[in-house]
């Protein structure tokens, strides 16, 4: 008659074993789902820090979304700028500022030059002469003797008529003639443009050569 309590207190131990053994595994929380993870605090105030920074910023540099914020409040405003003729420089304008470029180097800013070195600009017909015989040493350039105002040079101009637009040749040979005491008619670019097409030439002129090119 024991034998059914017997084996129902077995089965209670069975049971009770069966709970000891899992009761780790119980207590044990379950593992969060892939992608459900929650990140560290440190990169929310980042995140939120950067935010807010950058709505700061663009409220304070936001210059009206206008496409030149740089020179918003420096510069009129497109439809407020006039338009009109643009300023062209008179040919004494263009002849001096060509002069400073490539011309004072040489024969100073008073055109009277280095003695022994580079002739003067002042009172010689070398500058006041054939205007033709002038630009054709400005083309092509000039080498060997020359005498100015009594004084033998022997220099080596270079030719300027790769680099020089005709309107610029002009300009500078106008400026000469009409400074450093000087006074004789303006050169046009037109002249020069003559001077450039017939004469084909790819070396210095010498004085002789000029002399029998371009008499008077």
């Amino acid at each position: 008659m024991n034998t059914n309590n017997d084996k129902s207190f077995e089965d209670q131990d069975q049971q009770k074993d069966i709970i000891d053994i899992h009761d780790a595994s119980f207590r044990e929380k379950p593992l969060p789902e892939e992608g459900m993870e929650q990140g560290p605090w440190w990169l929310y105030a980042v995140i939120i820090i950067t935010f807010a920074f950058g709505f700061f910023y663009i409220g304070f540099y936001w210059g009206e979304f206008s496409y030149q914020p740089h020179v918003l409040y420096q510069t009129p405003k497109p439809e407020q700028i006039e338009e009109g003729p643009v300023e062209e420089l008179s040919a004494m304008a263009l002849g001096e500022q060509v002069y400073g470029r490539v011309c004072t180097a040489c024969h100073q800013n008073n055109g009277m030059g280095a003695p022994g070195a580079f002739p003067p600009l002042a009172n010689t017909d070398y500058v006041t002469g054939n205007e033709k015989r002038l630009a054709a040493i400005i083309l092509h350039g000039l080498v060997g003797e020359i005498e100015v105002g009594g004084e033998i040079y022997n220099g080596n101009m270079p030719a300027w008529g790769e680099q020089l637009s005709d309107e610029e040749v002009a300009g500078v040979l106008t400026y000469i003639r009409s400074s450093f005491g000087n006074e004789a008619p303006e050169v046009t670019p037109e002249t020069v443009t003559a001077v450039r097409d017939s004469v084909n030439r790819t070396t210095q002129w010498t004085v002789e050569e000029l002399n029998k090119t371009f008499r008077e």
